[in-house]
């Protein structure tokens, strides 16, 4: 079951760096639970349900993000139960529209299963920069 969810978790982070070349605020918003919180990388103010979540994202989408996960000792998945899973580790975001500045940060990402929609969200996302 570990590896699975190992799988799941990655593939879960794809899907988010993917919605973020969309460029478009609704669809990274649309992974996330309604009553989700955020705690974003370069935004000091918690987010707590989808629309301030949606509202952190307009701005943050503007810098032209790209989103790659770091393979290191820091990634950590573990597996709460069936319905939910942690995972912990570090990306590096490359900011397209800002000179192509690279921002290294420790995420955590808390993703639970919504049975009546059959898909993981995400119910807790905090990222801040790596030191």
């Amino acid at each position: 079951m570990i590896t699975t969810q190992t799988q799941v978790a990655k593939e879960q982070l794809q899907k988010w760096a993917n919605a973020l070349l969309t460029q478009n605020s609704e669809t990274v918003s649309q992974l996330y639970a309604e009553d989700a919180t955020l705690k974003p990388t370069l935004d000091p103010e918690h987010k707590q349900n989808r629309a301030g979540i949606k509202g952190y994202f307009d701005s943050f989408l503007q810098k032209g993000p790209q989103c790659k996960l770091l393979e290191d000792d820091n990634l950590r998945v573990r597996v709460l139960s069936e319905q939910l899973i942690l995972f912990t580790g570090k990306y590096e975001f490359t900011l397209t529209q800002q000179n192509n500045d690279v921002v290294i940060a420790d995420f955590v990402f808390l993703y639970q299963f919504n049975a009546n929609q059959n898909k993981w969200e995400i119910i807790k996302h905090s990222s801040s920069l790596s030191l």
